[in-house]
């Protein structure tokens, strides 16, 4: 892969912002993976519709799929903030045909969109009114 990041303070700042969305979206997952399993079904006395608690399984099922491919894009995206390659992220394939080089589209706007964000910025303004 040919993007490099400098280590700066806006990298470091983004990092820690990033690890926290991986933490909170890593906790969601777990969540909705037991939801799968241990949603229950009661019936509404009156109108006799189902009520699933607390979601249907097909409905947590779809927001897992959909989590896990977020989740390994922000695991990418992690990885190449702190200078590593494709390959080095996920070391089971050559870096020619890894397959993240499909998702290298995502992973450059959420690199710009976190280099972007108002606490990045912030940040860079402090390191230039500290130096």
């Amino acid at each position: 892969m040919e993007t490099t990041i400098e280590k700066t303070a806006a990298t470091k700042v983004a990092l820690k912002i990033l690890k926290f969305e991986l933490k909170e979206l890593a906790e969601k997952q777990k969540y909705l993976k037991k939801v799968r399993k241990d949603a229950t079904c009661s019936y509404d006395q009156q109108t006799g519709k189902a009520i699933w608690s607390p979601m249907h399984p097909s409905k947590a099922q779809s927001e897992v799929h959909w989590n896990g491919r977020r989740l390994r894009i922000m695991y990418a995206t992690y990885g190449v903030l702190r200078g590593k390659k494709f390959s080095q992220i996920e070391n089971h394939y050559p870096e020619e045909t890894h397959p993240l080089n499909d998702f290298k589209k995502e992973i450059d706007w959420k690199i710009d969109t976190l280099l972007k964000s108002s606490v990045v910025q912030n940040a860079i303004k402090k390191e230039i009114v500290e130096s």
